[in-house]
Order: C-alpha cells, then sequence, then structure tokens
C-alpha cells in the first residue's frame, strides 16, 4: 500500500520564505500538500478542516499581535499548535528559553534561520513527517487487529450459542 499525501501547514507572512520552504520539501517529499497561510488565527482555521503532519511555523508570524490586538507568546502558540501536530519553529536567533520544555518534550524543533541552516529546517521536517507516517503505520495496525479481535469475538459467541443451544435441545429428548 502506497504512502498517502501528507500535509504540511506553513505559517509565515515572508514570500521568500515561503517559496524556498515549498520547494525544498517539494524536492524531498513526493506526496505532500503544503498549505501556506500568514498568521495562527488563520492556521487555525486550516486547522478545523484538515489536521496537518508537520506545522512549520515562522516566529516572526508569532511576534505580532492576532485579529484581537493581542500579543500572543511563542511557547503558548507552539503548545496549542503541537496538539495537533509537531512544530518546527523558524527563528532568528538561538533558541527561547521560553521553547526548552516543549523542544525536550520532542513536540517541536528550533531552527535558528541564518541561511546557512535551511537545509537543517528542511530535514526536521522531513523527520517529522517520516515519524508521522511511521505513526500512521502503527494506528492502522493496531485498528486492524481490534478489529480482527472483534470478529473472532463475534465468532466465538455465535459458536457458543449454537453449541448451548445443542445442549438445551439434546437434554430435551
Amino acid at each position: 500500500m502506497g504512502t498517502r499525501e501528507q500535509t504540511v501547514l506553513l505559517i509565515s507572512g515572508d514570500d521568500d520564505l515561503c517559496a524556498r520552504t515549498r520547494s525544498q520539501l517539494q524536492l524531498r517529499e513526493r506526496k505532500l500538500r503544503i498549505a501556506i497561510v500568514r498568521s495562527v488565527d488563520a492556521a487555525r482555521m486550516v486547522i478545523r478542516e484538515e489536521t496537518p503532519a508537520v506545522i512549520v511555523l515562522q516566529e516572526a508570524a508569532v511576534r505580532g499581535n492576532n485579529r484581537d490586538g493581542v500579543r500572543l507568546r511563542l511557547d503558548a502558540v507552539v503548545s496549542a499548535l503541537a496538539g495537533y501536530a509537531p512544530v518546527v519553529v523558524f527563528g532568528n536567533d538561538a533558541r527561547p528559553v521560553e521553547l526548552d520544555a516543549l523542544v525536550a518534550a520532542g513536540a517541536a524543533d528550533y531552527i535558528g534561520l541564518p541561511d546557512a541552516n535551511f537545509p537543517a529546517a528542511a530535514e526536521a521536517v522531513e523527520r517529522r513527517l517520516k515519524q508521522s507516517r511511521e505513526v500512521e503505520t502503527h494506528v492502522r495496525a493496531a485498528q486492524n487487529e481490534r478489529e480482527t479481535m472483534g470478529n473472532c469475538r463475534r465468532g466465538r459467541r455465535r459458536v457458543s450459542r449454537r453449541l448451548l443451544r445443542w445442549r438445551c435441545d439434546s437434554g430435551k429428548q
């Protein structure tokens, strides 16, 4: 069975970063859909429709205000997004201390983004896509096993009922 198309949600207001990310990822992954949004609010709407395999977040997209004018905290945004998919954060500096726990827990990766680190960012996304495929394979196997066990139980119940009927019928004679 072939792998199904995976979706990467890219949150960035930088058109150049979006174009470079799209081309790098499509060179590395054949079955890949890339959804691009400019804000965290727009990302939430996309996530309601389709859960991505990986979320790529440009740190600068969080540093602005949301539609309510409230300044968003990077760790809060990454934590909320990580509930749907692993998050790869592109930043311009060293990893902020506020992300240490999320990175240590494996919910996120942080890639400082001087141009030399762009391949490292693409590799992090590629690694997360591979992990997502592996998880999906394990989930599918568990579902198949559960379905098989359910069929066995139903079959056992049918056999037990027949056996019980046979015993009851033979006791009447």
